[in-house]
């Protein structure tokens, strides 16, 4: 039985998105695979373990905490001593405090490594470094951090989105803004949802044309809040979760975080106001904005209701402005529409 196991983590704090986009990768691989293992930390969200175990996928909780001091080498004896029972063909780590000193220790339970990054930050010592993300230095970012045979995937062309997104059909250009989704990923550590609501309070005759989804995502603390302000307004209406690739096909306008969610947007060629709420996302920010493929409204902490109030205001006034942003994410996409099949698991399909 040829078995794949994941390394990721996730909690209120660090936020969702190293593990949906191993989740998303786990069920890509699912038809190949018989055996496909989550090692988590054992503060793992709740809703997250429940969504692997129907799956059909395998979890174990480690000692370690979610977004708390991590312990490098405590860390990777305990999994080595999972992996060396489980000997699986692929090992694949998201996780941003695991480099090759990590790697090196377990490197002799497993068949292959791959490791998600968008970091470049580290060495690693893996067979395949996948980063899907837009960067201006993209093919020499990794020069020198992973070893001279690796193979390195790098770009929006090696996007990991759920399945789902492949089957659906591609929506045509938007210019016309009428419904606009707010979502900033799984838990919105940074509350921006919240600064969204207080703006639409104070302008709400404003901004009647508009009608706004507002997607609070699985592990959001303050649902209740939200789900309150939402009840509130006549042209608001909130979901704790919902089928992104669903909602996208019918949605005019985004606001929301850099990221996969960055990624899942311009793959339905939805134009998209985007706050950078993490470190990590400004480079990718940035470089897409530069390629006019999303709006950069800024850092979180410098993104006021003003900036976003006179965001909306843009789009009701140069509509020619949404469609060129839109015609520039399917160009950008182009690649993705066209295989077949995913590239990554292809690739990990020849190593069977």
């Amino acid at each position: 039985m040829e078995r794949i196991v994941f390394r990721v983590s996730a909690s209120p704090l660090m936020g969702i998105g190293h593990f949906m986009r191993c989740f998303t990768l786990g069920r890509m691989l699912k038809p190949f695979y018989a055996h496909i293992h989550f090692l988590c930390n054992y503060d793992f969200p709740e809703q997250l373990s429940d969504m692997i175990l129907r799956e059909g996928f395998f979890l174990s909780l480690l000692k370690s905490e979610g977004g708390s001091v991590f312990h490098v080498k405590k860390d990777a004896e305990e999994v080595a001593a999972l992996l060396e029972d489980l000997h699986p063909k692929w090992l694949v780590i998201d996780h941003y405090q695991i480099g090759s000193s990590w790697e090196k220790k377990v490197r002799s339970y497993v068949g292959f490594i791959l490791v998600i990054d968008d970091l470049a930050d580290r060495l690693h010592d893996c067979d395949v470094l996948l980063d899907q993300n837009l960067y201006p230095n993209l093919e020499s970012r990794y020069e020198g951090l992973i070893p001279y045979a690796s193979r390195a995937l790098l770009g929006p062309a090696y996007l990991l989105l759920k399945p789902e997104f492949y089957r659906q059909e591609i929506p045509t250009v938007r210019r016309e803004i009428k419904k606009v989704m707010v979502n900033f990923g799984g838990s919105d550590p940074t509350d921006e949802i919240t600064k969204v609501l207080e703006m639409l309070s104070r302008h709400n005759d404003e901004l009647k044309e508009f009608f706004f989804y507002i997607i609070g995502g699985p592990s959001n603390l303050r649902e209740k809040e939200i789900r309150h302000r939402c009840e509130q307004l006549e042209n608001a209406v909130y979901f704790a979760h919902i089928e992104m690739e669903k909602l996208l096909g019918s949605i005019d306008l985004a606001i929301g975080a850099g990221g996969i969610t960055m990624w899942e947007r311009c793959f339905m060629g939805v134009p998209a106001g985007v706050i950078i709420v993490a470190e990590n996302q400004i480079e990718a920010v940035k470089e897409a904005a530069r390629k006019e493929v999303i709006w950069n409204l800024g850092l979180s902490h410098e993104v006021s209701q003003e900036t976003l109030l006179q965001f909306l205001r843009e789009r009701l006034k140069h509509p020619d402005k949404n469609a060129r942003m839109s015609e520039n994410c399917f160009k950008i996409m182009q690649p993705l529409y066209q295989n077949e099949e995913h590239p990554v698991v292809t690739i990990m399909r020849e190593a069977l």
